[in-house]
């Protein structure tokens, strides 16, 4: 899932104390950047789901009826 083509270099604004890369931030690490932010969110998202799973779980009804002593 990453861009086809690199970002517009024009719409970020060089840092004031950057003067190396004035130009705007360089398109491979703006990749790079997009790829570890998702990779970190789905890896999150999973987290999440599997804990969502277990809490539901926790919560589910019990339709079997106790043993009663004597039956």
């Amino acid at each position: 899932m990453l861009p086809a083509a690199p970002p517009d270099r024009e719409g970020y604004p060089a840092a004031a104390n950057d003067n190396a890369h004035a130009d705007g931030p360089d398109p491979e690490a703006l990749r790079k950047v997009d790829e570890v932010a998702l990779r970190l969110a789905r890896i999150i998202g999973r987290r999440m789901a599997r804990e969502d799973f277990a809490a539901r779980m926790a919560q589910t009804a019990n339709d079997n009826a106790p043993k009663q002593p004597g039956k």
